[in-house]
């Protein structure tokens, strides 16, 4: 699950930037690869925050990859 969860981060959050650069007829090879770097930096923050957030502050590779099974946490992992 830890492949599975990184990978989602990593991949996903760089689909919204890169299909709206094929959406608008002003898109440019700049703005495309500096859009899908923006979306994969703020993915990859967001998680790590959320993850010492949610461990006090403790941010290791053990609770960086922590599955949780309480119902409140679940939506961090889809």
């Amino acid at each position: 699950i830890a492949f599975g969860a990184s990978q989602r981060v990593v991949l996903g959050s760089a689909v919204v930037p890169i299909a709206m650069s094929l959406l608008s007829a002003n898109a440019n090879r700049l703005g495309c690869i500096c859009g899908a770097w923006i979306g994969v930096s703020a993915g990859v923050a967001a998680w790590l925050g959320t993850c010492a957030a949610l461990n006090d502050g403790v941010l290791t590779v053990e609770t960086t990859f922590q599955v949780r099974s309480d119902p409140s946490s679940l939506s961090l992992l889809y």
